[in-house]
């Protein structure tokens, strides 16, 4: 009998509207947020963020309606909670690293169907 996973990550998923950056403007702007890689653990309910400029302090992260609880956060790294009961869905997530002048990152990620249960045979 196989065991399944007890974690589910999804890497890079759906990144349908990526917005790169502009080339950083001019003295004390910071450029808008990058993400490279993107991990969804919906059984631990988190979400990692890898990339770039996210900031000294913890970034703004909207996922669809919901505002995101920041767990940890470094300017290449950021983890943060999932809502409870979040439905499988494409959903659009917004990176603000509140850093003059405070731009913003989009893209949207598709939250996987939890796995199923694997059929037992009838004995």
């Amino acid at each position: 009998m196989k065991q399944s996973n007890a974690r589910l990550f999804a890497t890079t998923l759906a990144l349908a509207a990526w917005v790169a950056p502009a080339a950083a403007g001019g003295r004390g702007t910071t450029p808008p947020p990058v993400v490279e890689s993107v991990e969804i653990d919906p059984a631990g309910n988190r979400l990692n963020l890898s990339g770039r400029h996210f900031g000294s302090s913890a970034p703004l992260l909207v996922l669809g309606a919901h505002r995101l609880e920041v767990s940890e956060s470094t300017p290449t790294q950021v983890t943060a909670k999932l809502p409870a009961q979040l439905r499988p869905a494409l959903y659009r997530l917004t990176i603000n690293n509140l850093q003059p002048p405070s731009e913003a990152t989009s893209l949207y990620l598709q939250f996987p169907t939890p796995a199923e249960p694997a059929a037992s045979p009838d004995r």
